[in-house]
This record gives structure tokens, sequence and C-alpha cells, in this order.
């Protein structure tokens, strides 16, 4: 079948003149299709003559517009359709490769499943990653070997509801692993982990361990060159990926922060807490005044040396360390940090390095 028959329009055009002729604006208002809906009062007369004044016009801006933009188009109005008659336009749409799923047009044959994305196209790419993505009811499973807080955005977009998101990388940035605590702290209810493999060179997304996308580029860079999605569609070649996605998992290492690790060997050891105290103690004996005390210094010291805040942010942290629960200047020698504090102001010191 040559493309243009493949083009799921005019089903779409057929099942929108089959609705009140009132609420075709709307839709294709939603929908970003520039049409001109003045009419006269010879052409507003009944839904007929509104509907035969629409058609030319609607037509002439959907052909106007590139390929992708015609996709974009017609996704946005199948759901706007669907409310109305799913049943039968699921019906008429298989008989072009395409179908109703889980409320969205989806492509049902291989004729269709490939999208081609073209050199400038990043928002499109986006949307199109983030509509895979919000497919899932369960697990979101993602391969790029160059990662970046871009897939973040996207996992925490309106509408993705997968409650396990697994990601293997190669190379990330130094703060991925922050910033996966930070995202985590926000989505409780999606449980995120994060490992390091050289096993993969494609790109993949697995939707509830059974949907699987070939992604011709990372995810970062998507739309950025000229590249493809397509949707895996034999079962063969699926479970070969899912077998090997876990095989990898499992012998992937987890991604950590390296300038948390010896802060959290020692708070697991019990020497963070009595140190921190020891310091605080000691700063609060001196008082504090224009010149920054040596307890002062020494603190800066060992919070830096534990990898729990970058240099540069010390004074800021301190600032708001004086103003918190966790110090009272009128009060020298208060109860000692309970490990749970401990662990709190240490995640709220790292969280002054994002």
């Amino acid at each position: 079948m040559e493309r243009e028959d493949l083009d799921p329009w005019r089903v779409l055009l057929h099942h929108l003149f089959g609705i009140d002729s009132r609420e075709i604006p709307r839709i294709l208002d939603r929908a970003g299709l520039a049409v001109d809906w003045n009419l006269s009062e010879k052409e507003d007369y009944s839904t007929k003559t509104r509907l035969a004044a629409y058609r030319p016009r609607i037509v002439a801006a959907y052909e106007a517009l590139s390929q992708d933009n015609k996709l974009r188009v017609a996704y946005i109005v199948a759901e706007a359709l669907i409310r109305a008659a799913a049943e039968d336009l699921d019906r008429d749409l298989r008989h072009i490769g395409w179908k109703i799923e889980s409320g969205r047009l989806m492509p049902s044959s291989a004729d269709v499943s490939e999208l081609f994305f073209p050199t400038g196209s990043q928002h499109d790419a986006y949307v199109e990653i983030r509509r895979i993505l919000q497919q899932a009811q369960k697990s979101i499973a993602i391969v790029d070997p160059y990662v970046d807080g871009t897939v973040f955005g996207l996992l925490g977009s309106e509408g993705t509801s997968a409650s396990s998101v697994r990601i293997l990388t190669h190379k990330h940035p130094s703060d991925f692993a922050l910033e996966t605590r930070k995202f985590q702290a926000q989505y409780p209810n999606a449980e995120i982990e994060t490992r390091t493999t050289k096993e993969f060179h494609d790109r993949f997304i697995v939707v509830d361990a059974s949907l699987c996308w070939h992604i011709g580029c990372s995810i970062k860079d998507a739309g950025a060159k000229a590249f493809m999605i397509s949707q895996v569609e034999d079962q063969q070649n699926r479970n070969a990926l899912l077998a090997q996605f876990e095989d990898s998992w499992e012998s992937a290492a987890p991604i950590v922060s390296k300038t948390s690790e010896a802060a959290n060997v020692r708070l697991a050891g019990g020497t963070l807490q009595g140190d921190f105290e020891r310091l605080r103690r000691k700063i609060l004996y001196f008082g504090i005044t224009n010149e920054i005390p040596g307890a002062l210094r020494e603190l800066r010291e060992f919070l830096v040396e534990n990898g729990l805040v970058e240099r540069p942010e010390f004074r800021r942290f301190f600032d708001r360390w004086l103003s918190s629960p966790f110090v009272s200047l009128g009060a020298p020698v208060p109860n000692l940090l309970t490990s749970d504090e401990i662990r709190e102001m240490t995640e709220e010191l790292r969280g002054l390095q994002a």
C-alpha cells in the first residue's frame, strides 16, 4: 500500500462528519488545525450546509501540513472521536492498519508501525516517546546508552502511571543518581532504578514487559537529527529483547552517587553522627561572629571531605542550617541528633548540589 493509503485521516474525517457539526471546530482547533470557520448566513443555515462549507476547508488545511504534523493532528482528533463511537471507529481503522487501543490511535500493522522524524522535529519526537511511556500500566524498561535528565521529564508527565521503572545506560551525567533520588521523592508511587551496562548499542523502550519499541537515537537527542521509532512486531524478536534486558540487568552495576559513598559508609558505621555532633557543639560554644571561627572551618572541611556538600555551597547551607530545627543558638548543648535527623540533613545537603 502507498503511504497515503495508510493515512488514517480519511476514516477519521468520515467519523468526524458524523457528529454534531458545531463540535467540529472545537475538536480541530484543539488539534491545532488552522481552518477558517467563518460562515455566511446561507452556509450556516443547517447541519448539511455547514458540513458542505467545512469539508473543503478542512481538507485543504490538513493537506498543507507536513507528514509528521498530519499524524499529530490525527492522534488528537482520534482521541476526541473515541468517546463518541470507539467500536465503529476501531473497526474502520483496522482496514488500513490502525486501531484504537487504551483510548488512543495506534498502528496495528508493520506498514504503519514505523514513524519517521526528520531533522529538527525535537518536539514531535518528545511527544511520541511520551505517548509510548504513557501506555504503561505497570512497568517501563528503558535502554539508552547515553541517558540524561530528559527521561525524568517524560516519566513525570501527566498520564504516566507505571509503578516500576528500570533504566539501563552506559554513560550518564555525574548527578544522575541525585536526580533519580529527587524524582523518586517527588513521585513516590514510581520505583525508579538505574544501572550501567555496556551490553547494548541501540535504544529500546519496553512497556509492561510486552510492548517493545526500537528508538533510532538517544532520548535526549530525539529529533535533533533524522531518526525512526519502530515498534517490534515479531514475537520472537520481542522475546529475545526481553530476555537480553533481564540478563543484562542482573549483571549491571547500580548507579551510585560517588560523592556520597564515603558519607554513607561512615553513617552506617555510626561515626558520622558523633563527629557532626562534636563539631556542632564546638561551633555553638564559640558563637557565630563576623569572622569564621576555626570550628566553622573544621565543619566545612568535614562536610566537604565526606561528600555531603560542595565547597562553594557551604556558606549557603550553613546560613540555612542555623535557622533549621537541627540547631538552636539559644541552647548551647542541645540533645544529640538522631540517626534519622542526620540522614534527613544529609539529603538536604546533597540537594544543594542540584
